[in-house]
């Protein structure tokens, strides 16, 4: 859902909020935040969130300091894997923080 929504935002944004309100209420989930293996992803993934419904540069840049703790909690045997996604996230978070710097600019 999150990368659709970051490909294909919804123009609605009264929908768009409660996507992601909802989004972030699965993530925060408590029997979620319980299992250790997880984490690594968990943070990711709400990287990612906060990088797709971000609306200024401060906000983008929360996402992506998530992404890059998200790397360094990875179990040894997902490393390799996490470090693909923060990579891929990354990537998103920089592509979407200089799109809204140059939309501010351009105010």
């Amino acid at each position: 859902m999150i990368e659709r929504e970051y490909h294909f935002p919804t123009i609605n944004k009264h929908v768009r909020d409660l996507l992601n309100a909802e989004i972030t209420e699965t993530l925060n989930r408590p029997e979620l935040q319980g299992i250790a293996t997880i984490q690594s992803v968990l943070l990711d993934t709400m990287g990612l969130k906060k990088i797709t419904f971000a609306g200024s540069t401060d906000e983008v840049r929360e996402g992506i300091e998530d992404c890059v703790s998200a790397r360094s909690n990875a179990p040894p045997e997902e490393r390799e894997i996490a470090d693909a996604y923060v990579d891929l996230n990354l990537r998103l978070g920089w592509r979407r923080y200089f799109v809204i710097e140059a939309r501010d600019a351009a105010s």
